[in-house]
């Protein structure tokens, strides 16, 4: 694999110094500010990011290769970079779609950027009224809804728009520059997602004897026994666990003729 990988690397960054000047662009970036500016950034935060992640994905099998040793890689890693990367990439798709091409007045700017900024302040507040603490999530949240804010201002004004033109409601909400408007919503409730999985879960291990109820975060856990279920595709060992007045089977799972086990989690998606 790792042969394979330097291949890659030399063939890729080969081809790009052969054809280099090809892929010069004749524009340059007239002001910072402006959306010639916001794409570049944006481009520079995910070479980095995929160069960050790559590293940290083949910075083990490098070492282990040398002094046939393993190293592991964990969370914390990726974390550092993540984080502020991610909260950047919000922040960009809050600004970008109002900013103009070449460049543009900051009072333009403050006055399409008014209604937005708001909007992710007062998330802010609200999030801080129903109890969630931690920096970096409530600036992802505020991040969030001032990108959210701004897509749907983008949706709303290509339906005027639309509506001024004579064209058709549907037109202007399948306007050309609204497709990303939609991507952006997507890849909005995709962060937020991960925010509040990753900052706010609650994680233990937890032992439990039969007929001994055990508390953890405000839930009762009792084990209750193991029971086989065997079908023609699998054979499970399952762990019965009462949570509150609900039971749960966590198994481990093999499937078909596979030796290997596959760990299979109860999920009570109504919590």
């Amino acid at each position: 694999m790792i042969s394979f990988f330097f291949v890659v690397i030399i063939v890729g960054f080969g081809l790009i110094a052969w054809r280099g000047d090809r892929l010069r662009s004749p524009g340059g970036i007239d002001a910072p500010l402006g959306r010639e500016g916001a794409f570049l950034l944006n481009n520079l935060l995910f070479v980095g990011f995929a160069f960050v992640v790559l590293l940290g994905t083949v910075y083990p099998l490098l070492y282990e290769a040398l002094t046939n040793q393993q190293v592991n890689v964990a969370a914390p890693y990726f974390n550092t970079i993540a984080i502020p990367v991610g909260l950047a990439l919000l922040f960009l798709m809050g600004v970008a779609p109002v900013l103009s091409w070449r460049k543009i007045d900051s009072t333009v700017l403050w006055q399409r950027l008014a209604i937005p900024v708001w909007v992710g302040v007062m998330t802010v507040v609200l999030c801080v009224v129903f109890g969630l603490r931690g920096f970096a999530p409530l600036i992802g949240f505020g991040m969030a809804g001032m990108a959210a804010a701004t897509a749907a201002r983008a949706l709303v004004l290509s339906v005027r728009a639309a509506r001024a033109r004579h064209v058709g409601l549907w037109r202007g909400v399948v306007g050309r520059t609204n497709g990303g408007m939609v991507v952006h919503l997507g890849v909005i409730v995709l962060a937020v997602g991960l925010i509040a999985a990753t900052t706010y879960r609650h994680q233990t291990e937890l032992a439990l004897r039969r007929g001994v109820v055990v508390h953890y975060d405000g839930r009762t856990f009792e084990f209750m026994g193991l029971r086989n279920v065997t079908s023609p595709s699998k054979r499970s060992d399952e762990a019965l666990i009462k949570v509150d007045n609900g039971v749960f089977a966590p198994a481990t799972t093999n499937f078909g003729g596979s030796l290997s086990t596959v760990g299979t989690p109860a999920i009570d998606s109504g919590s």
